[in-house]
């Protein structure tokens, strides 16, 4: 008859340490010099009769409640429903004493950190607290219970550190109480402080709020909003501004019996909330429980290593000087605008070869934009010494180290104050870095390694800017066979003598005006020439761009290369991996950029008579909010004389992407535009081209066959 051999350990983790290891050897009869070959040798806790008795009962209820595994561990017997194991567990109400040990509530897999209420303090014997099971696969850096107006609502905030990103997670439980209005503005106050102080940081709020009263409306996504006609009362108004404070959102569309939400999620990160239907616990009908998958971050598209020129640091005057001794004359004597613009830029070629640097770009951290260059090399230096550290053990490397964080966070908060400082003072001059800085604080718009349009789904840089093309280019019109020769007569109704313009005369002081006026922050388009290099050439560049431009305007035709265009998109609302939830942005050449410029200022002063005085867009000092003044002052009027006001608003899906070429062009005949100019303008709307562009990544060149494709021509329309 076997017998058990039964051993006694002075500590537990000891043991448990030792029946761990002796498990996964799964030692034999034979291990141990016993004849009876591979017996199997089994190690597990002792148990009493009276224990034995008592697990046997356990699983029997546990059979009866479907639980799938029961165990000793510690003493206790423990109990497990599936093979689901969440990452967070967040339970409120816990109705927990100091007397239960953690054990008692989860096994091993997780560390748990409470808020019981304090029941002496509160002079009750039963009620609140609340508790956070965190997955011992996610890193806790820190962990604290917050005390709020001596303990009328139980808090507990703990950070944790996931893909090099700090995440801030609260559970929360406010009772009903005379002060829960106080302490929900203590508690708001709290998370605001720790997300100013952490702009880079993330938070995940959960837990019982009691707020009743709310009314809560699902949008497209799986955002909550508020019904508007509640922000008289002072609990929705101070948590609408405090999630608008924090750049957060409430998730939480599952009601309870009564219609109500009163356990609310809220995060700057995006979440979805469903109903769990293996609940831990006995569900409460006043709060169902939820199963809340958090987006943590998009695993951005990572940029493409390339090669790019340094038109910055290049040296001018070198440049200016290889200029001056350009064989120009080549260029003057081409007969075709396509020929000499192929000279021009050969020629701009050869001496940005030659003079402006070039550097390999790789993909690379993205620094908060207070960051000095001397903090980014602290960070770089504090992680190649952990690195070491980690790696050797060399008691030097972690001295570096240390001195190296010491040293960093004096810097940072030192670089974080200044910023501040700066844009504070210079607001009113350059609200440039503040919008710069509030850009900082939202999630960054980053394009996901992965897209979706027509249920394919790619991964590759190169086919998702294909993928986008292709969606950009599906909302054009086809094509049409107009010619601008036979319709000029029938859109002759008279109104072109009004402003008969036929040509533009354009002058070597005109087009310097418009060299010098170039911004030089902004990038270049697909010639890969930005507008720092055109503005510091100006003088050299001057008398080329003017016999390019009048050879263009003479013949009437647009360079085919300055028709080229390059698509950004940027994303609009809803799944960051659906293509159609974005809208592109164009990048034209400087060159052309600036021709159109000047065409369009040349024309402007006799077709702006002609534009009535109702129109706001795309006219000088008018906008949306010169229109709603006027619109506001006419309802104001007929209120005030007795009338009727009716109001008919209108939208046109992707109206300046269809537009056809044909309506643009009756209407400049129709204004007096006629001859060469129309000939341009003709040959400039026609066999346009454009590529998406993301990371590096470049698409093929597709035809754009309909639509306005830049902000003078949406302005030809008025």
């Amino acid at each position: 008859m076997t017998k058990p051999i039964i051993a006694r350990f002075i500590s537990r983790y000891r043991k448990d340490e030792c029946l761990a290891q002796l498990r996964k050897l799964k030692i034999t009869a034979m291990d141990l010099g016993f004849a009876s070959g591979k017996v199997p040798i089994h190690f597990n806790d002792h148990l009493t009769s009276n224990n034995k008795a008592l697990l046997k009962r356990a699983k029997s209820i546990a059979k009866e409640k479907h639980y799938k595994y029961v165990w000793v561990r510690n003493c206790s017997i423990m109990a497990r429903h599936t093979d689901t194991k969440y990452d967070i567990i967040a339970l409120s109400e816990t109705w927990l004493h100091p007397g239960i040990s953690d054990m008692e509530i989860f096994d091993s897999r997780y560390c748990v950190y409470r808020g019981d209420r304090n029941y002496v303090q509160r002079g009750v014997t039963l009620g609140g607290g609340v508790l956070l099971a965190i997955g011992k696969n996610i890193p806790v850096r820190s962990s604290r219970a917050i005390d709020i107006l001596g303990g009328i609502a139980e808090i507990v905030e703990i950070t944790v550190k996931i893909n090099n990103k700090v995440l801030y997670i609260y559970c929360c439980y406010f009772p009903h109480h005379t002060q829960q209005y106080d302490a929900l503005c203590e508690f708001f106050d709290i998370v605001s402080s720790v997300v100013t102080e952490n702009s880079e940081s993330a938070c995940l709020i959960l837990g019982d709020f009691n707020i009743s009263h709310a009314h809560w409306q699902s949008t497209d996504s799986f955002k909550m909003k508020l019904e508007r006609n509640q922000y008289s009362d002072k609990f929705i108004s101070a948590l609408m501004s405090f999630l608008s404070f924090i750049d957060s959102y409430q998730f939480n569309g599952i009601f309870n019996k009564n219609n109500r939400i009163l356990d609310l999620v809220m995060s700057n990160l995006c979440c979805e909330s469903a109903h769990c239907s293996d609940a831990m616990v006995v569900e409460d009908p006043h709060h169902p429980a939820l199963e809340i998958k958090v987006h943590y971050q998009h695993s951005g598209l990572e940029s493409q290593p390339r090669i790019a020129r340094l038109f910055h640091k290049a040296n001018y005057d070198d440049i200016n000087r290889a200029l001056s001794d350009s064989d120009w004359e080549t260029l003057y004597g081409t007969d075709s605008i396509h020929d000499a613009v192929g000279v021009f830029y050969n020629i701009l070629e050869a001496v940005i070869v030659k003079y402006v640097p070039q550097k390999n770009f790789k993909h690379r951290d993205h620094y908060p934009p207070w960051f000095s260059g001397c903090l980014v090399k602290i960070v770089k230096e504090k992680s190649k010494y952990h690195k070491k550290w980690k790696i050797y053990g060399r008691i030097s490397d972690y001295d570096s180290f240390r001195l190296l964080r010491k040293r960093q966070k004096e810097i940072q908060e030192s670089c974080y104050k200044n910023f501040l400082l700066a844009n504070e003072t210079n607001i009113k001059m350059n609200s440039k870095n503040f919008w710069s800085f509030v850009k900082s604080k939202k999630a960054a718009p980053v394009i996901p390694n992965s897209m979706t349009y027509n249920s394919i789904s790619l991964t590759n840089g190169s086919d998702i800017c294909n993928i986008f093309n292709e969606y950009f280019k599906s909302v054009y019109e086809p094509s049409s066979t107009y010619s601008i020769s036979t319709n000029y007569h029938s859109a002759n109704n008279g109104l072109n003598n009004i402003c008969p313009i036929r040509s533009i005369d354009i002058s070597s002081e005109n087009i310097l005006k418009y060299l010098g006026a170039l911004n030089i922050a902004k990038g270049s388009g697909p010639d890969g020439i930005p507008p720092v290099f055109y503005k510091a050439c100006k003088e050299q560049l001057v008398k080329p761009l003017m016999f390019l431009f009048r050879k263009s305007l003479i013949s009437g035709i647009m360079p085919t290369k300055w028709k080229e265009s390059f698509i950004v998109p940027i994303f609009k609302s809803g799944d960051k991996h659906n293509v159609t939830n974005y809208r592109p942005i164009s990048k034209l050449n400087t060159i052309a950029k600036m021709f159109e410029k000047i065409i369009y200022d040349s024309i402007l002063p006799q077709i702006r008579p002609l534009i009535i005085p109702e129109q706001h867009g795309f006219v000088s000092k008018r906008s949306t909010e010169t229109n709603l003044c006027e619109f506001i002052h006419r309802i104001g009027f007929a209120m005030d004389q007795g009338f009727q006001v009716d109001v008919i608003y209108t939208d046109y899906s992707k109206a300046f992407d269809k537009i056809s070429h044909q309506i643009i062009l009756n209407k400049l005949m129709a204004l007096g535009i006629h001859g060469d100019l129309l000939r341009w303008i003709d040959s400039y709307l026609r066999h346009r081209s454009q590529a998406v562009t993301v990371k590096g990544y470049c698409s093929s060149f597709v035809p754009v066959t309909s639509g306005a494709s830049t902000i003078s021509e949406d302005r030809f329309l008025a």
